[in-house]
């Protein structure tokens, strides 16, 4: 947290840069880098258009891009800064969440609609049907299929240039979807205030404390390297997804019960934000744990 070095204590979310930097976005904080050597910050002094980052991306050319709350998108390209904002065309200057696509097309989504940087220039997506009026939360871009997009009001995609509403067979899935991930097995995952949801083939299949998730309000998830799906949660602890649910919480020694995002370094850990900083804890112990 701060007193490590940190800009500031509430991290909404982490990026691991080409370089093996990560890039800490921090809520009224700007970017915090954490290189080899110590922290070193990155906010309105060295030209963002705001302190208050609240999603991060780097692109394959190895931009980093920044979403804001309230003064739009930032891309840093050769240690410039460029703006874009509703001036520009943006929906909103709201940045909810970033996603790249196969083509290497950024997807912007905003409480307001989704638009896509394409040559430098904003391009908005027409929402004619009002599909996604009650506001984005999540995307995700499948590699071969459609763009995901996660509402306040459920699951959409833009397929083949229209923007739908999707409503998978099985169980039923949170209204609000805070979180989403393709894992290497082509599911889709989808997480928020009540529980996760697996989605493949068109059925979902939905899991919840009753299945062993630390809470059903769920906020982050990640997959590491070996195929393990975890879930952050909003004060439940973390869960471990493989052959069964298994959550660990402050009980059994976890720094907090609240993780935003979750990102995995070359050491083994499982690293962790919240609204007291970051923290890590080693992959092992947990799967040691889960094992029993």
């Amino acid at each position: 947290g701060k007193a490590e070095g940190l800009a500031g204590n509430y991290v909404m979310g982490f990026l691991e840069d080409q370089q093996g930097n990560v890039w800490v976005a921090l809520f009224d904080s700007g970017l915090t880098c954490l290189r080899h050597t110590p922290f070193s910050g990155f906010g309105l002094r060295e030209g963002l258009p705001t302190d208050d980052v609240q999603a991060i991306l780097q692109a394959r050319s190895g931009d980093v891009w920044m979403g804001t709350n309230g003064a739009g998108l930032a891309r840093l390209s050769d240690g410039r800064v460029t703006t874009f904002t509703s001036k520009q065309g943006l929906p909103d200057d709201v940045i909810m969440t970033l996603a790249e696509d196969a083509a290497g097309v950024l997807w912007v989504g905003t409480p307001r609609g989704l638009c896509k940087i394409v040559g430098g220039r904003v391009v908005g997506i027409p929402d004619p049907d009002r599909v996604l009026q009650s506001g984005i939360r999540s995307l995700v871009a499948a590699p071969d299929g459609p763009l995901w997009i996660g509402t306040n009001a459920g699951l959409c995609a833009l397929q083949g240039g229209r923007l739908l509403s999707v409503r998978p067979a099985g169980d039923a899935i949170s209204p609000a979807i805070q979180a989403m991930l393709i894992d290497r097995a082509g599911a889709l995952w989808l997480a928020g205030n009540r529980g996760l949801t697996r989605v493949k083939d068109g059925v979902a299949k939905t899991y919840t404390t009753a299945d062993g998730l630390a809470e059903n309000y769920i906020l982050s998830l990640y997959e590491d390297r070996d195929g393990v799906l975890w879930a952050g949660t909003f004060g439940g602890g973390l869960s471990r997804v493989k052959n069964g649910i298994k959550s660990v919480t402050a009980r059994e020694g976890l720094f907090d019960n609240a993780a935003f995002a979750i990102l995995e370094d070359e050491f083994g850990y499982l690293w962790m934000s919240s609204n007291r900083g970051i923290f890590k804890v080693l992959k092992a112990d947990v799967n040691d744990w889960a094992a029993g």
